[in-house]
């Protein structure tokens, strides 16, 4: 480090702030410089954007202004710095962070380290059990009405650093660039894009609201994420107030409530059934409204105010299905499709099945109807009549292949030397003892119906006989069920034959004397005397052939 240096900035965290935007990925500036032409020649990048900023010359290009649509209509213009830029802001970041993030409160989520956003929603489910009424608020374009003046008097009092505060300063004033060339100079807000804007944003409403909120309303439980923010309140009348305060408190720091997004909610559930026009609300991603449940330890269904996927949130996902239009790729195999969309079905299940998984099945039973028409896209023509015997898979049943089952997930032999079509087995989506996904296969839900109906026809025939001979006729049907539908992935339905065997047999012997029914204690006594044939697997996973799966 030369002494001529104003400012001391270590080199070592230039190179962390490059890799950690490396990570991030981005698109490009201004400069129309990617991170790749960036990496090309980094130790002169690194070295000059260094010296710049140590030296107090570096002087951050305009951020380009990049239209996105917003999911209510309208777009939201993001300011999009350069790679270099985006290098400077994260070691400046990463020298400020520190000092502010201790100060923020526990209720505040939004671009947090050790918080995301499912943990707002996890805190909101919780209270809304506890509490009547939401203040649903939202703050009309946040980051384009900041105030610098008070922006930068909350940063002056958490840094003394100088090459911090003057950086800020000057990313605050950074002109946009539009897609003509213009240029438009900023007096208020900071760019929604930048790598500093979100840690800014937070320092800012961590006094225009978190602080306030503990002064003005001490005790009224409140949860925010970034500009989105709910408020907890026992009564109707106190929400209202809580809006007002609200209204006002926003005004004085140069902010505005957005008037379609903020609304007051009323919690209905089993136990509050009073009557208001709104009784459901949207936060992150998650639609919280009176949801039909089931508690476990009683077994039964009760009423409650849960969260669960937005109807917003699983349209956008179908649409991102429907735009990837993998049903007319047919010169992608099924590993392919599984290796470019498994990370995004992922990702989706991770934080959308986080709470009422079950409302996922809309998306991921439209993605496999995707899959379904790819595959009969993939395939057409030639000699395709075959069926399932005995299984619930897919299947094409007329001369040109044009149908498939409805059940059909797509999980199909590719293995090499099998040519396709074949008869398939029953396939379905599971996961094995480690947790990661695997196929399974099932017996087809008539084949069931009907193994278990012959079997009660056929006790019911045998009632007569003794009990030793009922048994080796029900272990005569039940190892031929095994030795047919015994693969691996069907042990469920080989425990659901036995099981429903045990009950057909314990009524049969009940009717056979006048005396009453078998007790249950008595039938395990006959049971252990004499045994039916337990499930069991005849062909088990390492002998089948290799399947394809996503």
């Amino acid at each position: 480090m030369s002494a001529a240096k104003p400012f001391n900035i270590p080199k070592t965290l230039v190179y962390e702030a490059f890799k950690a935007v490396k990570a991030n990925a981005g698109g490009c500036g201004v400069d129309e410089q990617s991170i790749a032409d960036f990496e090309a020649d980094l130790k002169n990048n690194l070295y000059k954007l260094w010296n710049r900023m140590s030296s107090g010359t570096y002087f951050p290009p305009p951020v380009k202004a990049v239209a996105i649509p917003k999911k209510n209509g309208g777009e939201r213009i993001l300011g999009v710095p350069t790679v270099a830029d985006r290098v400077a802001q994260t070691v400046v970041k990463m020298a400020f962070e520190p000092n502010v993030e201790p100060i923020f409160l526990p209720d505040s989520y939004g671009y947090r380290p050790g918080k995301s956003a499912l943990d707002a929603v996890g805190a909101t489910r919780e209270r809304c059990w506890h509490v009547d009424w939401i203040l649903e608020f939202d703050i009309r374009k946040l980051f384009d009405e900041i105030s610098h003046t008070l922006l930068l008097k909350a940063v002056w009092k958490h840094t003394d650093c100088k090459w911090v505060r003057l950086y800020i300063e000057r990313w605050l004033k950074a002109p946009m660039q539009r897609e003509d060339g213009t240029l438009v100079e900023r007096t208020k807000g900071t760019p929604q894009g930048g790598v500093v804007s979100p840690v800014l944003s937070n320092l800012f409403l961590h006094y225009a609201f978190d602080l306030w909120m503990g002064r003005t309303f001490p005790g009224v439980l409140w949860c925010r994420y970034a500009d989105d923010g709910l408020v907890h309140c026992k009564t109707e009348q106190q929400a209202k107030a809580v809006l007002a305060a609200l209204t006002a408190r926003f005004a004085e720091c140069g902010l505005q409530l957005h008037p379609e997004k903020t609304r007051i909610v009323y919690c209905k559930d089993g136990k509050r059934r009073r009557q208001y026009p709104n009784t459901t609300f949207e936060f992150l991603g998650y639609d919280f409204r009176p949801r039909l449940v089931k508690r476990h330890k009683r077994n039964s269904l009760f009423v409650s105010f849960s969260p669960a996927v937005s109807a917003s949130a699983a349209k956008s996902m179908r649409q991102t299905t429907r735009r990837w239009n993998f049903r007319n790729r047919t010169d992608l195999s099924l590993a392919d499709i599984s290796q470019l969309y498994n990370p995004v079905l992922r990702g989706w299940l991770a934080y959308y099945g986080r709470f009422c998984p079950s409302a996922m099945y809309a998306v991921f039973r439209h993605f496999n109807k995707t899959l379904v028409a790819w595959a009969k896209r993939k395939y057409r023509g030639g000699n395709r009549t075959f069926s399932c015997t005995g299984n619930s898979g897919w299947w094409a049943s007329s001369s040109d292949g044009s149908r498939m089952s409805r059940e059909a997930h797509v999980r199909f032999y590719e293995g090499l030397g099998v040519e396709f079509p074949r008869p398939t087995h029953p396939l379905y989506c599971t996961r094995n003892q480690k947790g990661n996904f695997r196929v399974g296969l099932r017996t087809e839900k008539s084949r069931l119906r009907r193994a278990l109906q012959h079997a009660q026809d056929r006790m019911r025939r045998m009632r007569h006989l003794p009990i030793p001979e009922q048994v080796d006729h029900l272990n005569h049907v039940l190892r031929g069920h095994y030795a047919y539908y015994g693969i691996a992935g069907n042990i469920r339905a080989l425990q659901r034959v036995h099981r429903a065997v045990e009950r057909y047999w314990r009524k049969m012997l009940s009717s056979r004397s006048w005396k009453g029914e078998v007790r249950w204690k008595a039938f395990h006594r006959v049971k252990e005397r004499f045994p039916l044939l337990r499930p069991k697997l005849y062909l088990p996973y390492r002998e089948l052939p290799a399947l394809a799966a996503l």
